[in-house]
């Protein structure tokens, strides 16, 4: 574990006061500890669980070298629960009809953005790995980014505007 924070740490600097925004970096985080039955006896096996989003820039070759270094002692041992590849990204370009209607539906709302690798958005990867662009959105401004924190939310007003951006959107869609 303390190998697992050393890395999360160094990732969090990589992000301290740059432009670099989430999924510029892999994030790793502790999800699930196991191991014992009871308090007065060391358990015979310990696991623990994390869920990592590896960065385009690191790719999964980069990182399955930071796990070698890891397990490189005896008696640890890695095993995946859900393994996949970096797929390709979407068109982002004035070419794209479906980039140019999402980003025309944020503009009619005064919105700006900023195109970012999100590594678990799970559905998006699977569209993409055939060969489909794939964009996600979440026009909710004033709003910190909290995915999956223990403490996400989102105001009441700023979700009823998010709804009118979506209108906006799926009507420029249409046309397309």
């Amino acid at each position: 574990m303390g190998k697992i924070y050393k890395f999360r740490d160094e990732q969090i600097i990589k992000l301290a006061g740059k432009v670099l925004k989430i999924g510029d970096v892999t994030s790793v985080n502790v999800t699930k500890l196991e191991g014992g039955v009871q308090t007065n006896v060391i358990p015979e096996t310990a696991s623990i669980t994390v869920d990592v989003r590896i960065s385009p820039t690191l790719g999964e070759a980069g990182f399955e070298a930071v796990l070698k270094e890891w397990i490189n002692e005896p008696g640890l041992q890695v095993e995946f629960q859900q393994k996949s590849t970096l797929e390709p990204e979407s068109n982002t370009s004035t070419s794209s009809p479906y980039f140019t209607a999402l980003s025309s539906g944020l503009q009619e709302h005064g919105f700006t953005w900023d195109i970012l690798t999100f590594p678990g958005a799970t559905d998006s990867r699977f569209i993409r790995g055939v060969g489909i662009s794939a964009y996600g959105i979440s026009p909710f401004n004033q709003t910190p980014m909290l995915l999956h924190d223990h403490d996400e939310f989102l105001q009441k007003d700023i979700f009823l505007e998010g709804i009118n951006v979506y209108t906006s959107i799926i009507s420029n869609l249409s046309n397309c």
